[in-house]
């Protein structure tokens, strides 16, 4: 998958966007820019704003075209007003990650590069996967375990609150793009994920279908 892009994965559609777009410039690319007006006119920061339409736009190029409006359920999680399709979504600096299928639930996220993980990698690693870390001591690895654990978390939902405990990554072979298996230890359920690792991002995202 290359930048800016969309791919799909087990029926789902992935968009990434690098969004560099002023405020008018990504206004003007809805042929409805009045679903998104009002609520965007709400929001005093210029950023907030191009971040609000940014997804938007990402949204409607992985929903060939579609432009939907987004509500939230009471915990929390952004589902299509329509109920069209299951989504999710992530942002990081100017990338936008969006995931959309018609049927099953979806999990996406994007980090952008930084050391900093590696300062709290006992919070979100379980025992197992930090006798992995500890092997080679490969900051790519937390990456990609931070990310993958992030996008099952909006799948699954508060049950998985606790990283280390609840979600396990089994062990994988590290490469700039690929797939992994963890596991939800609380009902022993496999999800398989797919992450991508570059100098930008690092993104991981995961279609429930079984």
């Amino acid at each position: 998958m290359s930048d800016n892009h969309i791919s799909t994965h087990y029926g789902s559609r992935i968009c990434l966007l690098e969004n560099d777009m002023t405020v008018d410039e990504l206004i003007q690319s809805f042929n409805q820019p009045e679903l998104y007006l009002p609520e965007m006119e709400k929001i005093n920061s210029e950023h907030r704003r191009r971040e609000y339409l940014g997804l938007r736009l990402a949204l409607k190029q992985c929903l060939n075209g579609e432009e939907k409006t987004i509500s939230h359920t009471p915990d929390g999680k952004p589902v299509l007003t329509d109920n069209s399709y299951k989504i999710s979504f992530s942002h990081c600096k100017n990338w936008i990650s969006v995931i959309a299928n018609p049927t099953y639930e979806v999990g996406i996220d994007i980090e952008r590069p930084t050391d900093r993980i590696e300062k709290i990698h006992t919070r979100f690693l379980g025992n197992e996967e930090l006798e992995e870390y500890l092997k080679h001591r490969e900051l790519n690895y937390l990456k990609v375990v931070w990310s993958t654990k992030e996008a099952l978390y909006k799948i699954i939902g508060e049950k998985a609150y606790n990283f280390a405990r609840k979600i396990r990554i089994l062990p994988f072979e590290l490469r700039e793009e690929g797939e992994l298996k963890a596991l939800f230890q609380e009902t022993n359920k496999e999800y398989l994920v797919n992450y991508r690792l570059t100098e930008k991002y690092t993104l991981a995202y995961c279609t429930d279908n079984e």
